[in-house]
């Protein structure tokens, strides 16, 4: 993966979706950005509320997130390591 554009933060200036938890990132609501390309390009951005977890993940060495986190990677952490809050985000039992 090559990055494009460094993560940077951002103010929303019309709504987005967290690219890692699917939450509505609202007008005016700060989240972080980014442009990648792999086979393509594409434009990554994530909210604040899953930011703590997607930082643990990645310095968690039972887990090699060399090639990167995408959605699917984060919501199995997710379910693995915090099922409580995997569940209140995504209401699944």
């Amino acid at each position: 993966m090559v990055t494009l554009k460094e993560p940077k933060r951002l103010k929303a200036r019309k709504e987005h979706k967290c690219d890692f938890c699917d939450k509505i990132i609202n007008i005016g609501e700060e989240y972080v950005y980014a442009t990648y390309k792999e086979d393509y390009i594409y434009d990554w951005r994530n909210c604040d509320r899953c930011k703590p977890y997607v930082d643990e993940a990645f310095s968690n060495k039972d887990y090699d997130w060399s090639d990167g986190m995408g959605w699917q990677d984060f919501h199995d952490y997710m379910w693995e390591e915090h099922r409580e809050i995997a569940t209140e985000w995504w209401k699944r039992n």
